[in-house]
């Protein structure tokens, strides 16, 4: 993820829907596909409105199945939609450790709502740390497979020939000892569906169906 940075404002769409369970209990799901520009907090925000408004919600899927990072503001702003407080820290080559202290902003009851969130090979970056932050505070639950490996937070450099550069300069640590994370910084998750995208389909998606069974066993 990138820090310290203004992030680019764009049109952004977030892809959602309202889904059914076997047992008929809704569940909302939104497709996070980077955090790269900073409207996306305004538009997840007006989605997660629309979603509550009529009738709460049992459950939320997000899928950062494919969300490679973007701006850690854009991923701190997204968290506290969802849960407050320290949800992690980043420790520097100095051993200098940096807290990450979100102020809730709960809307409609989205601070308790059930999350699960899938996540797979090509979640990177603050994909990953949005997801385990979520899952170490006991908020999420993970679906899908292993991620990149990407924990890293970047900062930008100026040359003096007017080039940039960007580098890896903190690592994401979880505020407690987590089981979640492999020895080459990939999540685990809680439960797992191999991530095939050619048995995914319009029709058939396992690792939403398995989100939408876990809401009818445990929620």
């Amino acid at each position: 993820m990138i820090k310290n940075q203004k992030p680019i404002i764009n049109k952004v769409i977030i892809p959602n829907g309202i889904l059914t369970t076997k047992k008929g209990k809704r569940i909302g799901y939104l497709l996070f596909l980077n955090f790269e520009f900073q409207n996306i907090c305004d538009e997840v925000k007006k989605v997660l409105r629309e979603m509550t408004e009529a009738s709460q919600l049992d459950g939320i899927v997000i899928d950062n199945r494919i969300n490679q990072g973007g701006y850690k503001n854009v991923e701190e702003e997204i968290l506290s939609y969802f849960t407050e407080g320290k949800v992690c820290y980043y420790v520097d080559c100095h051993k200098t450790k940096r807290y990450c202290n979100v102020k809730g902003n709960d809307i409609n009851g989205t601070s308790k709502i059930p999350l699960v969130i899938l996540i797979g090979p090509e979640t990177a970056s603050s994909g990953e740390t949005f997801s385990l932050a979520l899952r170490e505070k006991g908020r999420a639950y993970l679906i899908g497979g292993e991620t990149a490996g990407l924990l890293e937070s970047l900062g930008g450099f100026d040359f003096e020939d007017g080039s940039y550069a960007w580098f890896a300069n903190e690592i994401y640590k979880p505020k407690s000892h987590s089981r979640r994370i492999t020895s080459q910084n990939k999540l685990l998750t809680d439960y797992h569906v191999p991530t095939l995208w050619e048995e995914v389909s319009d029709e058939k998606d396992p690792s939403i169906n398995a989100a939408l069974d876990y809401f009818d066993r445990y929620s």
